[in-house]
């Protein structure tokens, strides 16, 4: 699915496709929100990730949207021992920052569906993802569309890239793309079309600079509109 092993993006990278009987794997970083405590604190060492059925309430009265109340639950460790067993128990700990930012990449460049799905940490190994026709059903945000879409994990009505328009949208998944396939190269020591000489001699300080630099059609661009 993602490039790591995930609940909510199975291997088969099909989100709807489920085997009830197979034990799901922990994820690579808890989701605080959904995780179940208990099977945190109590589950033996070594057993399947579980997750809450629904998520407790801990309602808040929005401090600006009058009317308006969230959910403001999330799972808090209440003493070190408790953050201890939460660091040790999920693999993410043992993958380099590089190996998880470029599965990122990945995952929003080629694997991600915008079309059908919606970002949200509400997508669990038992609900799959959030769907977009349900959040525009529930709160009227654009279906037909195949710009991002971001659920607030609190104000899950609001949708945090509304501002975006669709020609945004293409230029983040092109910029991921990019990036994805710069930290692909230099790992694998491929020149490319990149004409930087000898990829693997880079830093990681001087990749993410690599990612960081404007293509040149956008270079240009930036030129022309600033030029007196």
């Amino acid at each position: 699915g993602n490039g790591l092993v995930s609940p909510v993006a199975p291997p088969e990278g099909n989100p709807n496709h489920r085997h009830q009987s197979a034990q799901r794997p922990n994820p690579i970083l808890p989701n605080v929100q959904w995780m179940d405590p208990a099977w945190l604190s109590q589950a033996p060492r070594g057993a399947p990730y579980r997750e809450l059925l629904s998520i407790p309430r801990l309602i808040a009265k929005h401090p600006r949207e009058e009317g308006k109340r969230v959910n403001t639950h999330f799972y808090k460790p209440s003493n070190p021992n408790d953050a201890a067993v939460l660091q040790m128990t999920f693999a993410g700990q043992d993958l380099s920052l590089a190996i998880l930012l470029v599965s990122f990449f990945r995952y929003y460049a080629f694997e991600f569906d915008y079309k059908r799905y919606v970002v949200s940490l509400n997508s669990t190994s038992a609900r799959g993802l959030v769907e977009r026709e349900v959040k525009a059903e529930l709160d009227g945000w654009r279906n037909y569309s195949a710009a991002l879409t971001i659920e607030d994990p609190f104000e899950t009505f609001y949708d945090v890239a509304h501002v975006l328009r669709g020609g945004y949208y293409h230029r983040i998944r092109r910029e991921f793309a990019v990036a994805y396939s710069k930290v692909a190269d230099a790992a694998a020591g491929r020149q490319g079309v990149w004409n930087k000489g000898d990829l693997r001699s880079l830093t990681g300080e001087q990749i993410v600079e690599w990612i960081c630099e404007p293509i040149e059609k956008e270079r240009e661009e930036t030129t022309t509109a600033t030029a007196p």
